[in-house]
C-alpha cells in the first residue's frame, strides 16, 4: 500500500511539474509574441503573425484571423493556416451567422463537440468539418475589429486554460492591429502631405530641434540650387542666412511658437544672395515637447531690386 502511495505521490508530481513547465512555456510564447508584435506596423504582417501564433499556442490542427469593418461588422479579410487557399471558392462571402455570428458579436466560443453547440448552424461544403473549437473576439476598446478562431477536425480536449491563452493573444493582437492602423493613417497622411508639399510653389524646409534640416520640396531645390542629399543632414547654416547667423529666433528657448512674413537673406549653391520672406512654425507632438519646425519662404530678390531700383530713379 506504501508503494503504491509513493508511486501515486510522485506521479502526481510528476504532472505538476509538466503542468508548470507547460504553463511556462505557453507564456513564454505569449512574451515572445508580444516583443515581435511590438515592431510590426504592416497590418498583412500582425495579421499572419497573429494566426502562426494561435495555431502553435494552443497546438491547434487550423487556425482562422478575419478581420472586421468596425463601420458594417462585416469580414473584408481573413488569414489562415491549416488549410490551402485554393479550397475557398473564389469570391466567396463569409457571412457573419451561426458560431461565427457568436464571434462577431463579441461573444467567446469554447467547444469539443462543434455540432451539439446550440449555436451551431453548419459549415459550407468547402470548409474544414471542425470538431472541437475555440474563438475569441479581438477587440479596439470595445469595438470587435476582428476574429480569432482555432480548430481541429478532430475530437479535442481543449480546456479553459487553452481558452485563456487565446485571450491574451486576442489582447495583444488587438492593440497591435490598433497601432497597425494608425500607422497606416499616418502613412497616408504624410504621402498626402507629401504630395501637397511637392505641388506647392514655396519653398518648403523641415527641421529638426537642432536646426538640422530634414527634408526639403522640390521648390526648395529649385529656389537654392541645392539638390536633397547636399542639405539633408546638414546644420541650417549652410544657406548662410541673416539674421538667423545671431541665433534662431524659433528654436532659441522656444520663445516664438512661428515667425511670419520675415524678410531675410539666403545664399544660394551658386553664391547668389535671395532675399526671401519666410514663415516658420514650431512642431509640437501630444506631449506638447518641440519636435521640429516647419518654414516655408517665397524667393522676393527681384521683387526689392525692382524697388530699390525705383526708390534711387525717384531720388535722382
Amino acid at each position: 500500500i506504501a508503494a503504491v502511495a509513493t508511486f501515486e505521490d510522485r506521479t502526481e508530481q510528476q504532472a505538476r511539474e509538466q503542468d508548470r513547465a507547460r504553463r511556462q512555456r505557453r507564456l513564454a510564447a505569449l512574451q515572445a509574441t508580444s516583443e515581435q508584435l511590438v515592431g510590426m506596423t504592416e497590418l498583412e504582417a500582425v495579421l499572419r503573425h497573429v494566426v502562426s501564433s494561435a495555431r502553435s499556442l494552443v497546438a491547434a490542427e487550423i487556425a482562422v484571423v478575419a478581420l472586421v469593418d468596425p463601420l458594417t461588422g462585416r469580414i473584408t479579410t481573413t488569414f489562415h493556416e491549416g488549410f490551402t487557399a485554393d479550397q475557398i471558392p473564389p469570391n466567396v462571402e463569409i457571412k457573419g451567422k451561426g458560431l461565427l455570428g457568436m464571434l462577431l458579436a463579441g461573444q467567446e466560443l469554447f467547444t469539443n463537440n462543434v455540432r451539439a453547440h446550440p449555436g451551431f448552424t453548419g459549415f459550407p461544403a468547402w470548409h474544414p468539418q471542425l470538431v472541437s473549437c475555440l474563438g475569441v473576439p479581438v477587440r479596439d476598446e470595445q469595438t470587435v475589429t476582428a476574429v480569432l478562431l482555432v480548430g481541429s477536425t478532430l475530437a479535442g480536449d481543449y480546456t479553459e486554460e487553452d481558452l485563456e491563452a487565446l485571450r491574451s493573444l486576442a489582447n495583444l493582437a488587438g492593440v497591435a492591429l490598433r497601432t497597425s492602423r494608425l500607422f497606416d493613417e499616418l502613412r497616408r497622411s504624410e504621402n498626402l502631405l507629401r504630395t501637397t508639399l511637392e505641388n506647392a510653389a514655396t519653398s518648403v524646409m523641415f527641421l529638426a530641434p537642432d536646426c538640422t534640416i530634414t527634408d526639403v520640396n522640390d521648390a526648395f531645390v529649385e529656389t537654392t540650387g541645392f539638390s536633397r542629399e547636399e542639405v539633408i543632414g546638414k546644420h541650417c547654416a549652410v544657406l548662410l542666412g541673416e539674421p538667423c547667423s545671431t541665433g534662431c529666433q524659433l528654436f532659441a528657448g522656444a520663445k516664438h511658437e512661428r515667425i511670419v512674413g520675415r524678410e531675410c537673406t539666403i545664399t544660394a549653391r551658386d553664391g547668389r544672395q535671395l532675399v526671401v520672406r519666410k514663415n516658420a512654425q514650431l512642431l509640437r507632438d501630444a506631449d506638447g515637447q518641440v519636435t521640429g519646425a516647419i518654414e516655408c519662404f517665397e524667393d522676393i530678390t527681384d521683387l526689392v531690386t525692382a524697388q530699390r531700383s525705383s526708390a534711387w530713379a525717384d531720388v535722382a
